[in-house]
């Protein structure tokens, strides 16, 4: 039975099943899956799950998602940890065992990098 945050928001069309827990300011948008139920998954608070992403957690992988991320629409999470503010960009694949680092950017033609806050703050 997912456990969320009184404070989160979670859309009408957004599934959630078994083992997840959902911290406080995230906000789960349309069509998105989050399944516990082959594995845990623990969302931070202040995430966004944009449209049709899909996190699972994995026997053995738990899905860890820190503070302040945003997940891009399609992204795929299977069992990874996603560290704080971390920009995981459309369509990303992340498989068992993967890590995003703090601060970090993931985009679907490079490995996970350094993010300059700046820079994202100035559009570029």
């Amino acid at each position: 039975m997912p456990s969320i945050d009184r404070n989160a928001w979670i859309a009408p069309s957004a599934l959630l099943t078994g083992d997840v827990t959902i911290g406080a300011g995230s906000r789960i948008l349309a069509g998105a899956v989050v399944t516990g139920d082959a594995g845990p998954v623990e969302i931070g608070s202040d995430v966004l799950v944009m449209e049709n992403a899909v996190l699972r957690g994995r026997v053995g992988h738990p899905l860890l998602v820190g503070d302040a991320v945003l997940i891009g629409p399609h992204a795929h999470l299977n069992g990874t940890t996603i560290e704080d503010e971390v920009f995981v960009a459309t369509g990303v694949s992340m498989f068992a065992g993967s890590r995003a680092g703090t601060a970090c950017c993931t985009s679907t033609a490079t490995s996970p990098r350094p993010c300059d806050p700046d820079r994202l703050h100035r559009g570029r």
